[in-house]
């Protein structure tokens, strides 16, 4: 539903107060005019007999109102490449994808497009860049992604195509195939765990034909971007020659560079010092300021990764207006990783607050930050680890009790991630 839009509702009751409060939320949304729901599949009973006392509440208000949400799906492909010339072999082309775990970056039906796929570097949408491609959300702590195929018709395999085009820092590590029979319940694997690259394809002969498989199922580790999938039973000369066995093929990097953006998708703004004096000049004394912004002077002093965007973005004193106009670190699933991004402050002075924007960053903002200040060349905590993943599409504002004098800051994003923008906010003396 339209985020933004909410409400809260609070009965002092047990069951009769799961009813109450959920037709009191119908009335709500259908007057707030919310989008994103199905009105018609809004119930007006729950049956909860049979249910445990302790699951009757969220059994209830799943049954009665969020039933009637509708899925959040990013955009549908419109613009597609050519054919795949290997497309009338690929037995997944005419399946359809009958169960995903996520696919709030890019559908899951594109991993078995029977087109090429496209790359345009300026098309962006709700959820953040758009891809021709199956991608998932960043911080999957599940350790797993995956989608099930049901094919038009059972098929056996001997080939296996798998491609991370236009994936540099966001694709799927890892992936593993299973297959099932029909009327079966179980889940064959025939292909084992396999390392997958940036912006690569990896073509395979499978060690064995598979038996005929009704639906596949594509696991991917943890998280990311599979850009297509293809299983084949018989591949044309000379094609064939350039699927090796499972031991010895590796991935191959497309020649093709990712195309990048004609002209750049944010405002490049570096003040000189008339500008500085005047942008100064608004500031009252006694006032709160925002002393991590380039309009009063603050500047870049180190960023661990600027993968897909350049830091100084964070300390624009613009609100943001895209995905790319913020500071993004590739993907990391390293234990205990982070990447941080260092500011030296306009001027020395007592952090009163922090504030983070993710504005822009709903599928891929940090799982936890923190925030630190240096003080006569020592680091003290201004913000200690925080979780940030809830306020996805949001900001985060946080009071700091820390009365030392400041010259920079260091946030660390654990364990990767991207913000709008960063704001340290002090007072003006």
């Amino acid at each position: 539903p339209d985020r933004g839009k909410g409400l809260v509702a609070l009965v002092n009751n047990d069951f009769k107060g799961v009813l109450f409060n959920a037709e009191a939320t119908q009335i709500i949304l259908k007057a707030l005019k919310v989008t994103g729901i199905d009105a018609n599949k809004f119930k007006s009973d729950f049956v909860a007999e049979n249910i445990p006392q302790e699951e009757i509440v969220n059994m209830g208000y799943k049954n009665l109102v969020f039933d009637a949400f509708l899925p959040n799906r990013p955009e549908a492909m419109t613009n597609k490449g050519p054919l795949d010339p290997l497309a009338k072999f690929n037995r997944l082309v005419g399946g359809r994808v009958i169960e995903v775990s996520n696919e709030l970056f890019a559908r899951a039906e594109n991993l078995i497009s029977d087109h090429l796929p496209v790359f345009e570097p300026e098309l962006f949408g709700a959820q953040g860049k758009i891809m021709d491609s199956w991608e998932t959300v960043r911080h999957n702590l599940s350790g797993v992604d995956y989608q099930i195929i049901e094919l038009k018709t059972p098929s056996v395999f001997n080939y296996c195509l798998i491609s991370t085009k236009y994936h540099t820092g966001n694709f799927s590590p890892a992936i593993k195939l299973e297959g099932q029979r029909a009327r079966e319940n179980s889940w064959e694997e025939f292909l084992p765990l396999t390392k997958l690259a940036g912006h690569s394809e990896l073509r395979l002969k499978l060690n064995q034909q598979t038996p005929p498989y009704s639906r596949v199922k594509v696991s991917m580790f943890p998280d990311g971007g599979l850009t297509r999938l293809g299983l084949y039973e018989t591949i044309p000369s000379p094609e064939i020659l350039s699927f090796l066995p499972i031991s010895s093929a590796v991935p191959t990097r497309y020649q093709e560079s990712v195309p990048a953006t004609k002209k750049p998708l944010f405002i490049n703004y570096q003040p000189g010092e008339k500008e500085l004096k005047r942008n100064w000049a608004t500031v009252k004394i006694g006032n709160l300021y925002n002393n991590a912004s380039s309009a009063l002077g603050a500047t870049i002093v180190s960023a661990s990764d600027e993968h897909y965007s350049p830091a100084i973005l964070v300390i624009s004193p613009f609100a943001p207006i895209n995905m790319f106009d913020g500071m993004e670190s590739a993907r990391s699933r390293i234990p205990a990783h982070y990447e941080e991004v260092t500011i030296k402050l306009a001027k020395v002075a007592e952090v009163k607050a922090i504030e983070l924007d993710f504005t822009y960053f709903v599928n891929n903002n940090p799982l936890e930050v923190e925030v630190q200040g240096l003080t006569q060349g020592q680091w003290v905590s201004l913000m200690p680890k925080t979780n940030v993943k809830p306020y996805a599409g949001n900001k985060i504002l946080y009071h700091v009790n820390n009365t030392t004098m400041c010259e920079q800051v260091r946030l660390r994003a654990f364990p990767c991630g991207g913000m709008n923008r960063i704001r340290v906010l002090s007072v003006h003396q």
